[in-house]
């Protein structure tokens, strides 16, 4: 199998004797949490972090309390007298719209107890290169070393069939990140009959705001929450399956809703840079959704004419098919509901996020319960729709690669 391969298991120099008593490892092992988080530590003191947000975001997520909080919250659900182990060996299909999405995959994997081999995006971002870097420094140390077999990173072709095949065949687990048409080329390589596979398919995701809530922040609130909801839309350019592409608004304030898409434009004109690819794909996506039927619904079109960082384009009827429609690039959907159960005809099984501001949480649980919908993964706070958790798309992820042996 070709490929280029970084912190490779060496199988050629160690024996398979000494290789068996590295993996599989108990669930949050000590020493892949003292590596996390040796990780953090050093991500912070990186004079690059500062460029890079969601390296920034990364390091954070590493932290000492936040790996101590996933352990906690793995403990409370899980036997005390049973044992909870690795599966073995993952393979990591990782993807490339999403620069940092293999560490969090590979993350899973460690914390699970497994030895884990990831294949890269075929083109290497700056954040990529800044953690594989450190990465590499830490294992290379006498306190990390025992890792070593657990981390093996590989960068080849997407349509290098042969190499695919063959990590296939021989793990125990399979992740796949990526999409319907990726998940459904790589399921075709099969895997050993215990084995696993846990696949993250295409997914939409949107915000729901009170307008009365929005409308009784002072200046400085209205602007932190704006701030917030840009983290959600732009940081990743809405490539992210839990980047909001629609907003439902409730409690309509017209004025409200300008207050905040005055406060929102701003904030979006200082940060946000839009190259000329994006943009012409941007455009290329609207006449596109303009094209579109909306079972009868009206589409009108607010945009920055002097800029092009921000399309709005406000519907006025539910269409099953607005969760098809992704322009990316800051292009949001926006309606106007006057109760939860408006919402039943448009959410299916494609529908993972949901950000709010100013609804009743309990309302929202109730919502759900009885209205039998299908999607809906996440319901998190405005600001948080990119804070990747062991929970995710409706599946605990460490429970996914690991198992538990029973004792009685």
């Amino acid at each position: 199998m070709l490929a280029n391969t970084f912190l490779a298991p060496q199988t050629e120099e160690k024996n398979e004797k000494i290789k068996a008593l590295t993996y599989p490892r108990e669930v949050f092992d000590q020493g892949v949490v003292n590596f996390l988080i040796a990780i953090s530590q050093r991500l912070q003191r990186h004079g690059s972090i500062k460029d890079y947000p969601d390296l920034a975001s990364l390091a954070f997520w590493c932290r000492p309390a936040n790996i101590e909080k996933l352990k906690i919250q793995f403990s409370r659900t899980s036997n005390k007298q049973n044992i909870y182990q690795g599966l073995g060996k993952v393979f990591h299909i990782t993807p490339a719209n999403v620069p940092l999405n293999f560490f969090y995959s590979l993350c899973f994997g460690l914390l699970a107890g497994n030895a884990n081999t990831v294949r890269l995006p075929s083109r290497q971002s700056p954040q990529e290169k800044i953690l594989l870097d450190v990465i590499n420094e830490l294992i290379k140390e006498k306190l990390f070393s025992s890792l070593r077999e657990l981390i093996s990173f590989v960068r080849y072709p997407s349509d290098d069939e042969q190499t695919t095949e063959g990590y296939s065949k021989n793990c125990d687990a399979r992740v796949i990140w990526g999409g319907d048409s990726t998940i459904e080329k790589i399921r075709k390589f099969p895997i050993p009959a215990r084995a696993r596979d846990v696949a993250f398919a295409d997914r939409y995701s949107f915000a729901m705001l009170d307008a009365k809530s929005v409308g009784h922040l002072n200046f400085s609130e209205l602007n932190r929450f704006a701030e917030n909801f840009y983290n959600d839309v732009y940081t990743l350019n809405q490539n992210a399956c839990s980047s909001p592409h629609l907003i439902i608004w409730t409690n309509r304030e017209d004025d409200s809703e300008k207050r905040f898409w005055s406060a929102f434009e701003s904030i979006v004109r200082k940060r946000h840079s839009l190259n000329h690819s994006a943009a012409v794909s941007k455009f290329t996506q609207l006449l596109v959704g303009a094209s579109e039927d909306f079972d009868g619904a009206e589409a009108t079109l607010t945009s920055d004419q002097k800029q092009n960082h921000l399309y709005r384009i406000a519907v006025n009827k539910i269409s099953p098919s607005l969760s098809a429609l992704r322009i990316g690039n800051g292009a949001i959907y926006e309606f106007h509901i006057k109760q939860l159960d408006e919402l039943n005809l448009l959410i299916n099984e494609k529908f993972q996020t949901l950000c709010y501001f100013g609804v009743d949480i309990d309302s929202l649980k109730q919502w759900i319960l009885k209205s039998n919908i299908r999607g809906i993964d996440r319901i998190v706070p405005v600001g948080q729709a990119l804070d990747i958790n062991t929970l995710w798309d409706g599946m605990d992820l460490i429970r996914q690669l690991s198992r538990e042996i029973s004792l009685r």
